[in-house]
Formats: C-alpha cells, sequence, structure tokens
C-alpha cells in the first residue's frame, strides 16, 4: 500500500545500500582485499563513487581501534573482533 511504512521501507531498499567491510591498513586500497578480506576505507569509499553511489552517511559503532588490521576478517580469533566501517550510499538513478 502506497504511503505505509513496509512501502517506505521497500523504497528505501531499492535506493540505499549498507556496507559494512573490513578495515585495511590506511594506504592499502585493495591490496588487502583477497588475501585478508580488507579494505581502505577512504579507497571504498572514492569506488563507490566513481561507480555511481552518493555517500550519505557512516558509522563508527563498528569501529575496533585495537585491530592490528593484518589477520583475515572471517576466520579464528578474529570473527567478531575486527575494525570495521559502516556507510550509506544511495544509488544514483
Amino acid at each position: 500500500m502506497p504511503g505505509s511504512p513496509s512501502a517506505a521501507s521497500l523504497a528505501a531498499r531499492r535506493i540505499l545500500i549498507p556496507a559494512l567491510l573490513g578495515v585495511a591498513a590506511l594506504g592499502a586500497g585493495s591490496t588487502d582485499a583477497g588475501r585478508i578480506h580488507r579494505i581502505d576505507e577512504e579507497y571504498a569509499r572514492r569506488d563507490f563513487e566513481k561507480r555511481g553511489f552518493t555517500f550519505v552517511a557512516k558509522s563508527d559503532v563498528l569501529r575496533r581501534p585495537d585491530d592490528p588490521r593484518d589477520q583475515i576478517t572471517y576466520k579464528g580469533p578474529m570473527v567478531g573482533k575486527t575494525d570495521r566501517f559502516a556507510m550509506v550510499l544511495r544509488k544514483q538513478r
């Protein structure tokens, strides 16, 4: 039904995407993406923007400054303990 909360939610999902990514060392670009599943936050943002997305917001809620950023994000002792960044991006129409 138009104007309902569920319709608004569906519309938002069509134009906004969440991005939760493991943080690589500053300046690493995408070099750690394949090896340890991490990416430089500024590199990721620029890459999304080059592909037609507009940056909307970010949150530091998932930041873990004690993460050494040199281990794979989804295995072993780092699961749930990695420094991650969260961004909301809008798709260009």
